[in-house]
């Protein structure tokens, strides 16, 4: 008769009590069916019958609300009777009097029955009795499951939603299960190979480690002439943003909200949580967050420099000045745009750089242990920003051609063809397993948004038209137009491809050149791979691969070439391309600092003109925008330039959340500004149709509960233009 295997079911057994405390006292949640983008589609009254009907998305549902608001201000007489109906079955009801409705009320509808399957047919019934005023509906433009419609009276067919809301167990509730299945299979792994760090950790991986962390301190002490003056340009180019509080879109939630993690985890990138939670960096600060982060930065570039020198083992002094060329570039000013992200970005860069250089050890060494902790480095970078997986791409090909070059090419190791296979069969699997584990974490623990894939082209658009937009994008990138391309991306391109076809031609007895040769090709390509893969441009900030490949190409060509005038030719176009570069993000920050002085000074002026027409403390809609004034010294990018007028006006309803922003962001700078509400906006649009716009006298006005600035004429008049208007 077996033994019962304490050491293997006692740890499961206390992991699944645990894991079920864990999910029973983790409550409930609302968890709301509708979209963005309320709009009314239409009202009942008396006798009335709006049916709704859509697809279960959850086994249990506790009970389902909407709203149902109402401009009515008096009590109101009659009653609204809700049904609902699961697979024809009767599962809940409720009576609600017309004295219980008032403004932007909500009807909860407990249901007897909250067990079903996925997939049931939900019905739910809404009717009027003795209702003489309307009730608006408010339906949402996203389906959550197959059509959903609404009809009225049985006549009127609108391809809407009511906003339903089903009460469940909270998504990261059911994700602990997904915790306990992972703590099962590490128990039975570690019952069947024994101790993970007896057979994985070898006895002279320490000594390894220590000698590498000799080697990387050898680097910064021969190089650090260098790397002072690689900090002296990178801190002249950015100090000015050092301890700058300009006014940046995004950074009030998190100075409004202390702790907050914003909408980070919905779109899949818990790795800056997680890297706040390791730095203690929770309570965002905006001077911590800058200066360290500028820092990391400066830190990061040492690190891909150092990556570089120990593949290439020449030209230590040139790898060192990596991240000059990588980070003085107008698209990462436009990243760095978001402070409050920029430390957790730059350890993200640090990141891809340890992760790229253990991977190699890991392979070439043979430890496993290093090999995973490549991956975890791979994990946590993807998981901070999705343009690191790009970037490791890039750096790994980087490395592989440096190393091809150094063994092969100049012949110091004899390496065979199939060592080069194996070596790059083993990348291709890290990064597979690497991108496996970042997919599953972010589709079962966090990401709930479209935020992604709501940005992909294919399956939406013509092929054609995507064809014609890369197209553009590739010639405007190779070419430099405009100011975050630079035509020295397509000059080193070209030099690039031309000098490892040349240093393949005269090695005709090498084992796989041709490798080296595609490998080279492919690093150019990485820049638009997003962009292919999403099939149109992507956004500015997101194209950090951009000046990491030109970076990356100007020590590809010095570590490639023999010839000291031909690196002296590549040293001299590299500083012309870091002076054109350098003043344009220099003048990016001055404009950043002037916009902000505009914006100040603009709403100073509008809070000195309501507190003259509405002393007392009301809220405010925001209509129009307003475009910042510029001296003719700024340059106006993505971003950069841009008034906190100028977001988020275009979301729906038009113009309520940019008010919103606007209120939110002004609050850091101490006005105490608050938005109105979604109705109050329809109204001072319609109002502010015959208002004239700032800064004519008439564009404030006191309309009783609110207070009403037009900034410019309405996008979208015909919106809110009345009848025979």
């Amino acid at each position: 008769m077996r033994r019962f295997n304490y050491k293997l079911w006692i740890p499961i057994l206390v992991s699944f009590l645990f894991c079920l405390y864990l999910y029973e006292s983790s409550g409930y949640i609302d968890v709301s069916t509708g979209g963005k983008g309320a709009k009314v589609v239409g009202d009942f009254q008396n006798g009335n019958t709006v049916t709704q009907t859509m697809i279960r998305t959850s086994n249990n549902i506790y009970s389902i609300s909407f709203p149902v608001p109402t401009y009515y201000q008096d009590e109101l007489e009659g009653n609204v009777m809700v049904v609902v109906y699961n697979n024809g079955e009767r599962i809940g009801e409720k009576i609600v009097e017309g004295s219980e409705i008032y403004d932007w009320c909500s009807i909860t509808v407990p249901l007897q029955k909250v067990h079903g399957k996925i997939g049931d047919e939900l019905k739910i019934e809404i009717s009027t009795k003795n209702i003489k005023v309307p009730l608006a509906i408010y339906a949402y433009t996203e389906n959550i499951s197959g059509s959903s419609k609404l009809i009225i009276n049985n006549e009127l067919e609108l391809n809407a939603e009511i906003a339903f809301t089903f009460k469940t167990k909270s998504e990261y509730a059911n994700n602990v299960w997904w915790i306990f299945t992972i703590i099962v299979i590490i128990c039975f792994l570690n019952n069947k190979i024994g101790s993970i760090s007896r057979i994985y950790i070898n006895k002279n991986e320490l000594n390894i480690f220590k000698d590498e962390l000799g080697n990387f301190g050898s680097y910064i002490w021969r190089n650090r002439w260098f790397i002072i003056v690689y900090m002296l340009v990178l801190f002249l180019v950015y100090g000015a943003w050092f301890y700058g509080n300009n006014l940046h879109f995004d950074t009030e939630v998190f100075v409004n909200n202390p702790y907050t993690t914003y909408n980070w985890l919905d779109i899949g990138r818990y790795g800056l949580v997680l890297t706040e939670y390791i730095f203690g960096l929770r309570l965002f600060n905006p001077f911590v967050a800058t200066s360290f982060g500028f820092i990391m930065l400066w830190f990061s570039g040492i690190l891909f420099g150092y990556l570089i020198w120990r593949t290439l083992q020449e030209l230590s002094y040139v790898t060192i000045l990596f991240g000059l060329f990588c980070f003085i570039s107008p698209i990462l000013v436009e990243q760095l745009y978001f402070d409050i992200q920029i430390f957790q970005i730059a350890w993200a860069y640090c990141l891809c750089a340890i992760g790229a250089g253990l991977s190699y050890y890991g392979i070439l060494r043979k430890s496993v242990l290093v090999k995973s902790l490549a991956i975890l480095c791979m994990i946590w970078a993807f998981a901070s920003y999705q343009t690191f997986v790009v970037i490791h791409i890039a750096i790994v090909i980087v490395c592989y051609i440096l190393l091809y070059h150094r063994w092969t090419i100049k012949g110091t190791r004899e390496v065979t063809s199939s060592e080069y296979g194996k070596l790059i069969a083993w990348q291709i699997g890290l990064f597979c397993i690497a991108m496996v584990f970042n997919t599953v974490i972010t589709k079962f623990f966090f990401s709930s948004s479209n935020y992604l894939n709501g940005n992909i082209a294919w399956g939406k658009m013509k092929i054609g038209q995507i064809v014609e937009n890369l197209r553009n994008y590739f010639v405007q990138a190779l070419l430099g137009n405009g100011i975050f391309y630079t035509v020295f991306f397509g000059i080193f391109s070209l030099l690039t491809i031309t000098q490892l076809y040349y240093n393949v031609i005269k090695t005709k007895d090498k084992p796989i050149r041709w490798i080296y040769f595609l490998a080279g090709v492919g690093v150019q390509l990485t820049p638009f791979l997003l962009a292919v893969c999403v099939g149109q441009k992507t956004v500015i900030r997101s194209e950090l691969v951009y000046p990491f490949v030109v970076a990356s190409d100007i020590l590809i060509l010095m570590g490639t070439s023999e010839k000291k005038l031909t690196r002296m030719v590549y040293i001299i176009l590299a500083t012309l391309m870091l002076v054109e570069q350098a003043n344009l993000v220099t003048r990016m920050i001055y404009t950043d600092k002037i916009r902000t002085q505009e914006d100040i000074r603009l709403f100073e002026e509008i809070d000195r003109k309501i507190k003259e027409i509405a002393p007392e403390k009301k809220t405010v809609a925001f209509v129009g925008t307003y475009k910042a004034k510029l001296n003719n010294s700024c340059i106006r990018g993505d971003l950069i330039g841009l008034s906190i007028t100028d977001f988020d006006f275009t979301g729906i309803p038009h113009y309520f959340w940019g008010s919103y922003r606007i209120c939110t962001l002004l609050q850091t700078q101490g006005f105490s500004y608050i938005n109105v509400t979604q109705e109050q906006m329809y109204e001072a649009r319609v109002r502010a149709l015959k208002m004239p716009s700032w800064p004519k006298a008439g564009s404030i006005i006191d309309a009783g509960e609110y207070i009403i600035v037009k900034l410019s004429e309405d996008q979208w008049p015909e919106e809110v233009m009345p009848t025979g208007y």
